[in-house]
């Protein structure tokens, strides 16, 4: 029996030094439960004795094992007594029982702290900053990235950075008008033409994708051009150009190679320095994008226009020519496109897609109207093709 005492009580000095797998002491032993007994303490009180110093051990040990840990628990005993967690509170017991220690709760009730000391939220009214609004103008060139006076000064790293970030490439380059290919088809048989179609609405969404650089780095200003209806007598080009404008991104089968080649002139002639930039720029991104067989295709034509007519103005209209031509089979697929939209509508479409459907009718259409050869016929092809689907309200709209 001695034994077992003597047994009992190493076993309880080294549970209280180490504690249980979850953080606390164990049960006490049998032999020191009799001894409360006989001294009549409650088992109560005498366990929540053992708990307190357990937890004031842990936190010593905690301290001086774990010098990191002693900036936390400075900090929080900065706090104030009334602040720390009370020891004697049950919710507090419960915690330490669930296996957290005095550290995740100080760690805890530190972090609760921070939140509440952080600013209140700012009304909206602490945004206005400006007293005065900025003009209109500013406001117009959101879009714009990198502004012409940005671009740097040659030869200096920043216009390098400027330069390399404007010209790279597009993801998927300008490519040679593959659709001009035609051949001989049977009725019904639509899988060719309808891949010209396809091409063609590929290439306006490269064209897309290069008007967007165009205005993220601020090339439009060369990009828009005027008529060539004025004086073209005078020596002065500023008087050979009338006051309206025309997107070369977006129109350019409206223009001419003369009037192409004039506002190139006339910006390597007397434009700024920031805008013979950007026309080189300009140059530079569309060739990066162009396949070699485009770039072949193009330098044949463009190594025939005078010096002074040389830059990223004229280089991209022959670029943009170039990867589309229409032809009189080009001409002929787009009309069997059109017939068969009347006949299929959107139905035959995935879905019925209208967005895909739009994107490519409208494609087409616009090809064709820019060479006068879209017809009313043509409308009311596009007209019943709309009225073809599953849908009754958008059908009866058509």
């Amino acid at each position: 029996m001695p034994t077992s005492t003597h047994d009992d009580t190493e076993r309880r000095r080294m549970d209280v030094e180490m504690g249980d797998s979850f953080g606390m002491p164990l049960e006490p032993p049998a032999s020191e439960i009799r001894e409360r007994n006989r001294s009549r303490v409650p088992l109560e009180t005498f366990m929540e004795e053992q708990r307190e110093t357990f937890i004031q051990e842990q936190q010593q040990r905690r301290v001086s094992n774990h010098p990191w840990e002693q900036k936390i628990h400075e900090d929080h005993n900065s706090y104030g007594d009334d602040q720390l967690p009370n020891l004697n509170d049950p919710e507090e017991d419960s915690l330490a029982g669930s296996g957290r220690g005095l550290f995740d709760d100080l760690a805890s009730d530190r972090d609760h702290k921070s939140q509440h000391s952080l600013p209140a939220v700012q009304n909206q009214s602490s945004k206005f900053v400006l007293d005065e609004d900025l003009p209109d103008s500013e406001i117009a060139n959101v879009d714009i990235a990198l502004k012409k006076a940005d671009y740097g000064e040659p030869g200096t790293s920043e216009y390098q950075k400027n330069m390399a970030m404007a010209t790279y490439a597009l993801a998927e380059k300008f490519g040679v008008a593959s659709h001009r290919v035609s051949s001989n088809l049977e009725e019904g048989d639509h899988s060719s033409k309808q891949y010209i179609q396809q091409t063609i609405v590929g290439i306006l969404d490269r064209v897309k994708e290069g008007h967007q650089r165009a205005k993220m780095v601020d090339w439009m200003d060369i990009c828009v051009l005027p008529k060539l209806t004025g004086d073209l007598r005078s020596l002065n080009p500023v008087d050979w150009w009338d006051n309206s404008e025309t997107n070369l991104w977006t129109d350019w089968d409206r223009c001419t190679l003369t009037q192409i080649k004039a506002w190139q002139y006339s910006i390597n002639k007397r434009f700024s320095a920031q805008d013979r930039t950007a026309s080189t720029w300009l140059y530079l991104f569309v060739y990066n994008s162009s396949t070699h067989a485009l770039r072949t295709e193009v330098s044949k034509k463009y190594d025939r226009v005078q010096k002074t007519q040389r830059g990223g103005v004229c280089y991209l209209y022959l670029t943009l020519c170039e990867m589309f031509q229409m032809s009189r089979e080009v001409k002929d697929t787009m009309y069997t496109f059109l017939r068969l939209f009347r006949t299929k509508g959107i139905g035959r479409y995935t879905g019925e897609n209208v967005l895909k459907a739009s994107g490519e009718v409208l494609g087409i259409c616009k090809r064709l109207e820019a060479t006068n050869a879209l017809l009313d016929d043509h409308l009311y092809d596009v007209l019943c093709g709309l009225s073809i689907c599953t849908s009754a309200r958008f059908r009866d709209t058509f």
